[in-house]
């Protein structure tokens, strides 16, 4: 069966190949018959006028007869016949795609010493020339384009203002030879005009390819050109993947674009799903967040984790907190080494974050910490009321009231009740939030401390003994290279 499939495709292949030879030795037939008839018009005293010209030159290419339009231009170039536009356009366009882009760049300068004006075509013929023949006259096609063509994008009634067809053939151009600025201004000069370019699988790969480019080139401003970039894949119905987020937020990182940088994700997230953010974009954000110190960003960015169903690592918390009370904590992940950070983290790490971001709000003044902490008038004692929180984010309040005694510590220390059992919550509910303080405390004070919580019914007591001990502690303990000795 497939040795018999290849001889069918094979004969078919050779039938379509006959067929074109065919029709290519009728075009040929024509075309000198019709130079015949035009020859023996001009014998009579009927000279060729323009349109004459540019039918017979774009009859010669049909027919695959480059040498007989050639010839045809040297004939027009030694006479004093007339030429105008339309037989310089059809010459540069059949020369180019024909593979003679030297000759094409000779035909547009004669153009040019002429004073015979040009047009749009003649600009999208001369630089689809110069794209065919590869990098090699990249720079041809950017000197016609800042003395020619960028210069006429804004004015809407020059004739020589570039079109769809223009901006995406300079757009691939410039991607090809990996020239960052060449792919801003074309893209620029497409904004401004108001004509995007024709959307092509060409014009999509090279777009891609442009905001790849701009994004990476470090340079001031390099996030609102990525943006803009980025606006102009969008109208061009490039796909939204993780390849192009992950370039963006590069950009964001270098400009300090936190806000930016979650906006990018989340439009992402909506308009190409779950793998438009890829776990390599959502590391990239967190180095965006945290270059730029923006603690709101920080808490939205783990969210966003969460939301993707991606659970935040190690290296993500610690550029989190980084962002959030100053680089104590990511500092200390640094010290730690790839081998440890699990033991750094653990399960307590997303209340250690919300409780960094909670401290980080009471510094700048915007709020009190999350908890309740305040002081029972009946025994004395400090009361930390987690009961209206989840039980996810009930450690976040435990820790953040610790961080509270630690900047305020009573004298003398006095012991701290922790309520967690909701009136209407579930059973289940108040379980899991037991089980996920007794793991906080643990993890705060330490294996031995934490051993002298009392837990009762509805509330978590930590004896005041086990709270002094604690603020003897250093706050960020310097790590150790052994893994199980490792505790933040």
């Amino acid at each position: 069966g497939g040795e018999a499939a290849a001889e069918k495709e094979q004969r078919a292949i050779e039938g379509a190949r006959r067929k074109r030879d065919e029709a290519l030795t009728d075009a040929a037939a024509h075309y000198r018959a019709l130079r015949g008839v035009l020859d023996e018009m001009a014998a009579k005293g009927m000279p060729w006028d323009a349109f004459i010209n540019a039918a017979l030159i774009s009859a010669a290419f049909a027919a695959e007869l480059a040498d007989e339009a050639l010839a045809r231009w040297e004939e027009l170039r030694q006479s004093s016949a007339c030429v105008d536009a339309a037989v310089y356009n059809v010459l540069i366009a059949g020369l180019g795609q024909r593979g003679y882009t030297l000759e094409a760049v000779e035909v547009y300068e004669h153009m040019q010493s002429c004073g015979v004006a040009e047009s749009t075509l003649t600009y999208n013929a001369l630089l689809t020339a110069l794209e065919r023949a590869g990098p090699t006259f990249a720079g041809a096609a950017f000197e016609i384009w800042d003395a020619h063509v960028a210069p006429n994008a804004e004015r809407a009634s020059e004739p020589a203002q570039p079109d769809g067809v223009t901006l995406g053939t300079m757009l691939a151009i410039a991607a090809s030879a990996e020239d960052a600025q060449r792919c801003w201004e074309v893209v620029k000069a497409a904004s401004a005009g108001g004509t995007w370019p024709k959307a092509t699988n060409k014009v999509r790969a090279s777009l891609k390819t442009a905001l790849r480019l701009v994004a990476r080139a470090r340079k001031r401003g390099v996030w609102r050109r990525a943006r803009r970039v980025d606006t102009a894949c969008k109208a061009m119905g490039v796909r939204r993947s993780a390849e192009g987020l992950l370039a963006l937020l590069v950009a964001a990182e270098y400009d300090r674009e936190a806000q930016g940088a979650l906006e990018a994700a989340r439009e992402y997230q909506m308009e190409g799903g779950r793998r438009a953010v890829s776990g390599e974009c959502l590391a990239q954000l967190m180095k965006a967040v945290w270059r730029a110190g923006d603690w709101r960003a920080a808490e939205e960015a783990i969210e966003l984790h969460v939301e993707l169903r991606r659970p935040p690592d190690a290296a993500a918390y610690g550029l989190a907190m980084e962002a959030c009370i100053g680089g104590k904590a990511g500092r200390a992940f640094e010290m730690g080494g790839a081998r440890e950070v699990d033991c750094v983290i653990g399960p307590a790490a997303p209340a250690a974050l919300v409780a960094a971001v909670a401290l980080q709000r009471r510094a700048e003044g915007e709020g009190t910490l999350p908890p309740s902490l305040s002081r029972c008038q009946e025994n004395g004692m400090l009361v930390c009321d987690a009961r209206g929180h989840t039980p996810v984010a009930a450690p976040a309040a435990v820790l953040a009231a610790l961080e509270e005694i630690r900047a305020e510590s009573p004298a003398p220390m006095v012991s701290l009740r922790i309520l967690f059992a909701d009136g209407g919550g579930s059973v289940s509910g108040n379980a899991q939030r037991s089980v996920r303080l007794r793991a906080t405390l643990d993890r705060a004070l330490g294996a031995n401390l934490g051993a002298g919580v009392q837990v009762e019914a509805d509330a978590v007591i930590v004896p005041a003994a086990a709270l002094d001990a604690w603020l003897m502690r250093p706050l960020f303990p310097v790590v150790s290279t052994a893994a199980e000795d490792v505790l933040i």
